[in-house]
C-alpha cells in the first residue's frame, strides 16, 4: 500500500518517466502541483495510486497514464503515448514501474480499447 505522497524518476532508453505515488482516499490533498485526484479514477484504487509522465529528450510530454491498486493488483485506469511514440516499450516501462511501487502485478483492466487489446494480447499481468 502506498502510504505517503512520493516522487520518483525513471530512465526508459532516451525517455525520462516522471511517477507521483498517492495514497488512498488522498483526493487533491497533496503536495504535488499538478491535478491528481484518486477521486477520478474509475478502477480499484484502496491501496493508491500512480501518476505517471513521459517525457522525450527535449523534455516534452509525450505520454502519460494513471493506475492504482487494491492490493492484489494495480490495473491501469488510463494511458496515452503519442503515436510517434509508441511501440518503444514506453507502456511496459510504466506498468513495471507501477508493479514496482504497488507491490503487486499490473493485470489489464475489465474494460479495454482496442489499442489496449493489441498490448496485452496474451499476457495477464506484468511486473
Amino acid at each position: 500500500m502506498i502510504t505517503s505522497c512520493d516522487e520518483y524518476e525513471y530512465d526508459a532508453d532516451g525517455y525520462r518517466i516522471g511517477v507521483h505515488a498517492i495514497p488512498p482516499a488522498t483526493g487533491d490533498n497533496h503536495p504535488f502541483p499538478e491535478n491528481l485526484d484518486d477521486r477520478s479514477i474509475d478502477v480499484p484504487k484502496t491501496h493508491g495510486s500512480v501518476w505517471a509522465r513521459v517525457y522525450d529528450e527535449q523534455n516534452n510530454i509525450i505520454g502519460h497514464a494513471t493506475l492504482a491498486s487494491d492490493g492484489v493488483a494495480g490495473r491501469c485506469d488510463t494511458i496515452e503515448i503519442d503515436e510517434q511514440h509508441r511501440r518503444k516499450g514506453l507502456a511496459t516501462k510504466i506498468y513495471k514501474v507501477a508493479s514496482h511501487v504497488f507491490g503487486c502485478p499490473i493485470v489489464p483492466s475489465s474494460t479495454l480499447t482496442q489499442d489496449a487489446k493489441g498490448f496485452w494480447g496474451n499476457r495477464t499481468h506484468i511486473k
